[in-house]
């Protein structure tokens, strides 16, 4: 099942990817934006240069200075999702409140966004709360020699 359920998702990143090749070299022409504006082009190549040696020096660190980062991250991206999520609600409460939000025709679209960050705030600090469980259980579990 396990095999099954990494096969599809492989399946499903690469039509992803190969959907959104096509979209570039095809539909949107991302050839000729960059031929014809080749700074642009130049500053995409330093970005993934840049990226790639964080990345790398990241995997350089020792394992709990990368748990470390881990955690930052995650509880950073976890607090921003969940300090939008709460400014997504307020308005959406001051929106129903005005006379204006009577007669909404977005009010699904709405609650399904404000859901959508709501879900994601959910995932992200259920991952970070599995990293520092499994971070509290390495310090607390002795070494074997």
């Amino acid at each position: 099942m396990r095999r099954l359920l990494l096969t599809l998702g492989l399946g499903l990143i690469g039509g992803l990817m190969a959907h959104d090749v096509y979209e570039f070299f095809v539909t949107n022409e991302g050839v000729a934006y960059f031929s014809a504006k080749p700074g642009q082009g130049l500053l995409v190549l330093l970005l993934a240069l840049g990226g790639g040696v964080v990345a790398l020096g990241i995997s350089r660190l020792p394992s709990g200075v990368q748990r470390g980062l881990k955690l930052v991250a995650l509880g950073g991206f976890g607090g921003a999702l969940v300090a939008a999520a709460v400014c997504f609600a307020y308005w959406l409460c001051r929106f129903a409140a005005s006379p204006l939000g009577n007669d909404a025709p977005s009010w699904g679209w709405s609650i399904t966004a404000f859901c959508s960050v709501a879900v994601a705030a959910m995932l992200v600090w259920s991952e970070f709360r599995q990293v520092w469980k499994s971070a509290r259980r390495e310090r607390t579990t002795p070494a074997r020699e």
